[in-house]
């Protein structure tokens, strides 16, 4: 099963997730991004802080680091960024 790692960027900060996830194809790609940014948007209401989302997006990556997924926390698909200007994927 394919491993993804799902990077967040306000455009000025970049998250970069280390662990990734096991997935089995697009569609589950797709699902688990949606429930990332639902989760990260939830946890910040819980907290009593009311941010500001639109300059956030997701950039999924396969495990050799290449873009397969960009999408804004609106839930709309962007193009795909560059290879080199994400974070380093993990080291094999």
């Amino acid at each position: 099963m394919p491993k993804f790692y799902f990077h967040f960027s306000d455009g000025r900060r970049t998250f970069s997730d280390t662990q990734g996830v096991d997935l089995t194809g697009f569609g589950a790609l797709r699902r688990e991004a949606v429930r990332q940014i639902r989760d990260m948007k939830a946890a910040q209401l819980e907290s009593g802080m009311h941010g500001s989302w639109p300059d956030w997006t997701v950039t999924a990556v396969d495990a050799r680091g290449a873009p397969v997924l960009h999408m804004a926390f609106d839930l709309t698909p962007k193009p795909l960024p560059a290879r080199d200007t994400l974070p380093a994927g993990p080291q094999n």
